[in-house]
């Protein structure tokens, strides 16, 4: 059953849950491990790949589901439970230690109606409605609450333990935990680390009891009636620390939700703020570091972003938050546009503004929406730079009024680094710069038409002068052939291609690298280093050889006019700095810088000049000309850019050919054979044909660190209604903004949304299109779930932090003597591939990690047995994969995770066979 016709089959042939509810048929649906049954699959395979209805369910309406290792506990609506898997330590329930394949009625509690249940490694619990607590299993760590076994407190089974030789005590059926109904706790919840058990009350009171060695219980590292418990006597470091009876867990705050991993514990207070105790292996508590916690702290990256749901499990931690909503409409009839939503993750407190939500109708439309903002947009530009001291706002173009009447869509800015910008497009590309090569001036930065080329199809003494050339390395021919480095080889390919520029007086020389080229080793080589440092005392010695017949009066002019021309693209970089206004965008300001390069057009002097003035730095070994690298990704978004230039300039074009290719026609050599092309009016020959240019200017600019704080904070003192702040092309997901104190407490006081690269386009696009009256609203809600956090270990995906765009989250360690290696995240990290999917439900297995959406989708990470669906690594998937097997057959309502397995509660599309 490895594939989604079987569940067509299954269902057709079964009522799955349908009848006397009237909703229509349900069904439990299990995927992953099964080599115990804990998956209730009595005939199926010790892996179970795809998800599959369990039959023995039928006719069964399950709610909620608790698996670990061995076994799994299925609630009904109706109240009752059913368990399988494997028996021994009583892990069932059912007065035995025999194994059970499929799910069987826990006829001890028949007579209860069960609200919650957990499962630990070797023990379960169950709440009733009543407030009251009974577990079953194992009692050696006391994690059933009744007491150390010799206290005689329950009527505890003592059983043989092959692997010790010794005895163990269980509880083959459920029993109550007198002591929390002695206290009179009303439960409502219940969780089970491995060897614990925690429960909470009516009051929000959290009750814990057994392992509390790494503080897993949060009651101190000193409980009074604690007991060291060896468990094996003939090993060494067996020694646990136990509390075998329920005691109250110290808080200042009442708990609403609870949930437990391995040996850490997560809880969500009435306010929505996030707190752990426990194990801080790998960074779980997400506290910034991996020390346990023997009482419960905090999580204070997420105190106030208005967290709904916790799950935890054995190293890693989920938690699922709210996000903004934001709805944009015409604002008047007249020029109609169909309202749509989009989301934005929150900046600040989002608990606070969801206190403010009212009922509002946005202008021009019939909705009905509870929000806390509802106002015109505005779209605001940012120069690249940020310059402390200018007004952000155009009085001429943006009344303070307006301002604060409307709602802000302001650019994040870029990060710090080296930018190729072109005027064509608000792309950025990173480039990352060689250290061997000149510095691209900080202030002025480059800025040049554009020459784009593959390697070797062109000639770098006509097609290089005075451009800022991009050069594609394509991937090379049998480059895994024995005895071949391909990283040496490119690096030799991208000397020959930096040596041709330079010599050819290019302003600056970019390599977009080939697929699967480490982008550091080569912008670090020592053979590129040795190579252009010869390069540049070449060029340094023609350039001595040219000052000899020059005046150094004409080199100075020279000089002085580059540096003029440049200053000149720095002014229009910066346009907007001296009028104050945010209205002239980075892009705008490239598209201005024309005149800059004239004099490199009209006779190349410029260069001739700045070549002669680096004379002596390149007789040093230092080449005058910067050299930069894009990588893969970057490389293939640009290509793709130019290219459609390219062919816009060819559609433009008269007949078809551009200027700079007219009159050239390609010949062959009469001897070699070798192709030329030759101009007919002048007869110039070239051994390659001639480019068509795109047509593009661009700058290279240089950005020494990111002010996002100091922008925000310069827009917010205006006090408009809020803030939409778009992500930049180089990384175009949204991630969280941590903001420091500012005087005034301003990013407490505006509204701030970070919303997508993708998302911010599209409303500047439509802003563009309206003015005045007719000027889009944007109205915000709080949305609360769709905002997923993950942190600790991360070795096997199980946090879904792959796939960031030019960027890691986790920090990576490797163990010399284990040749272990382990990635992980010691504070919480935005799940930003998850983004868009509305996501209403989490559940962490062992090594893996699962959602569900609002549409009913499920999607699963990490480890590859318990995802249900197949990844392109056998052993893993480090981001967040469909799990299409349900697609078009089951809307998933809740979701479940065991060790290495999966559950899933769906409502099934497929009614009975007719």
């Amino acid at each position: 059953m490895e594939a989604g016709l079987p569940l067509r089959y299954l269902a057709a042939f079964s009522g799955l849950g349908s009848g006397a509810s009237g909703r229509g048929p349900s069904a439990v649906l299990a995927w992953g491990a099964n080599r115990r049954g804990q998956l209730g699959l009595p005939f199926g395979p010790g892996v179970q790949l795809a998800p599959v209805p369990l039959l023995a369910l039928e006719g069964v309406r399950v709610c909620a589901v608790a698996s670990h290792e061995s076994h799994a506990i299925f609630l009904t609506e109706e109240g009752h439970l059913w368990t399988c898997g494997a028996g021994f330590s009583g892990l069932l329930g059912h007065g035995g230690l025999e194994d059970c394949a499929q799910p069987r009625l826990l006829e001890p509690l028949a007579h209860k109606r069960a609200v919650a249940v957990a499962a630990g490694a070797r023990h379960s619990a169950a709440v009733t409605s009543d407030g009251q607590v009974y577990t079953w299993g194992a009692a050696d760590l006391g994690q059933l609450g009744h007491g150390f076994v010799e206290a005689g407190g329950a009527a505890h089974v003592l059983c043989h333990d092959p692997t010790t030789g010794g005895e163990f005590a269980y509880l083959p059926v459920p029993a109550l935990v007198r002591a929390l109904a002695d206290d009179g706790a009303a439960v409502v919840a219940v969780a089970c680390c491995s060897y614990s058990t925690l429960a909470l009350t009516d009051a929000g009171h959290v009750y814990s009891w057994g392992n509390n060695t790494d503080g897993q219980c949060g009651l101190g590292q000193h409980v009074p009636g604690e007991r060291t418990v060896t468990i094996d006597r003939h090993m060494a470091r067996t020694a646990l620390k136990v509390v075998a009876t329920p005691r109250r867990v110290a808080s200042a705050v009442p708990f609403r939700a609870l949930s437990c991993g391995g040996y850490h514990a997560l809880a969500i207070d009435r306010e929505g703020s996030v707190w752990s105790w426990g194990q801080g292996m790998w960074g779980k508590l997400g506290h910034g570091d991996i020390r346990s916690m023997y009482e419960p702290k905090v999580v204070e990256a997420l105190e106030h972003r208005g967290a709904n749901v916790v799950a935890a499990g054995r190293s890693h931690s989920v938690c699922l938050c709210s996000l903004y909503r934001l709805t944009v409409s015409s604002g008047v009839k007249e020029k109609p546009l169909s309202p749509f939503t989009l989301l934005g993750l929150p900046v600040g407190k989002v608990n606070k503004h969801a206190l403010t939500c009212a009922p509002l109708t946005p202008p021009g439309t019939s909705l009905q929406l509870r929000a806390f903002v509802c106002a015109p947009l505005m779209s605001v530009g940012l120069p690249f730079r940020f310059e402390p001291g200018v007004s952000q706002v155009n009085a001429g173009s943006h009344g303070v009024e307006t301002v604060r009447d409307s709602v802000v869509l302001v650019d994040r800015g870029l990060a710090q680094g080296v930018w190729l910008k072109l005027a064509t497009t608000d792309f950025d590309f990173s480039v990352k710069m060689a250290a061997t090569g000149a510095q691209v001036p900080t202030r002025q930065g480059l800025t040049g038409d554009v020459m784009t080329a593959t390697e070797g199809m062109y000639v770098a003494d006509t097609d290089c002068k005075g451009k800022l050339c991009v050069i594609e390395l394509p991937e090379v021919p049998n480059k895994d052939s024995p005895g071949t480095d391909p990283i040496e080889s490119v690096v030799l390919r991208v000397l020959n291609v930096a040596r041709g520029c330079q010599s050819a007086g290019a302003l600056a020389c970019v390599c977009a690298l080939p697929p699967g080229c480490d982008l550091f080793r080569v912008q670090v080589s020592a053979v590129l280093q040795a190579g252009l440092s010869a390069a540049g005392a070449a060029a340094a010695s023609r350039a001595s050889a040219m000052g000899h017949r020059a005046s150094h009066a004409s080199a100075a002019a020279g000089r002085a006019s580059a540096m003029g021309r440049q200053a000149s693209a720095a002014s229009a970089l910066q346009a907007g700095k001296s009028s104050g206004s945010l209205g002239v965008s980075a892009v705008e300001a490239v598209r201005s810088t024309g005149s800059a390069v004239e004099a490199v057009r009209s006779g190349g002097s410029a260069v001739e000049a700045v070549r002669s003035s680096g004379s002596a730095a390149a007789a040093g070994g230092a080449p005058p000309m910067p050299l930069g690298f894009l990588d893969e990704e970057h490389g293939a978004l640009l290509r793709k850019h130019l290219a459609r230039l390219v062919a816009a300039r060819l559609a433009e074009a008269p007949g078809g050919v551009p200027e700079e290719v007219r009159g050239w026609r390609r010949g062959q050599e009469e001897f070699s054979g070798k192709p030329f092309w030759e101009r007919q009016d002048t007869g110039e020959r070239r051994e390659t044909a001639p480019l068509v240019g795109p047509g593009a200017m661009a700058s290279l600019v240089v950005v020494r660190e990111e002010c996002l704080a100091e922008r925000l904070q310069a827009v917010a003192k205006l006090q408009p209604k809020a803030i939409v702040l778009c992500q930049q092309s180089w990384r175009p997901d949204p991630e969280p903004v941590a903001l420091p104190e500012f005087e005034g407490g301003w990013h407490l006081q505006v509204p701030i949304a970070c919303v997508t690269y993708e998302a911010a386009e599209e409303l500047k696009r439509l802003e563009r299109g309206r003015a005045g009256a007719a000027r889009l609203w944007v109205t915000m809600e709080v949305q609360e779930a769709g905002a997923v956090f993950a942190w600790g270990d991360g070795t096997m995906g199980q946090l879904g932090l792959g796939g960031i765009a030019h960027g890691s989250l986790l920090t990576h360690t490797a163990n010399s003597l284990t040749n272990e290696e382990h990635s992980f995240a010691s504070l919480p990290r935005y799940v930003s591939s998850l983004h868009e999917e509305q996501v209403t439900a989490l559940a962490c297995g062992a090594q893996h990690t699962l959602a569900a959406n609002n549409d009913g989708e499920v999607f699963s990470w990490g480890q590859a047995e318990g995802l249900g669906a197949t990844v392109s690594d056998d052993a893993s998937s480090e981001v967040p994969v469909l799990v299409d097997h349900l697609e078009g057959h089951f809307r998933a309502t809740r979701v479940f995770a065991g060790h290495d397995h999966s559950f899933a509660v769906a409502e099934s599309s497929v009614q009975s066979v007719i």
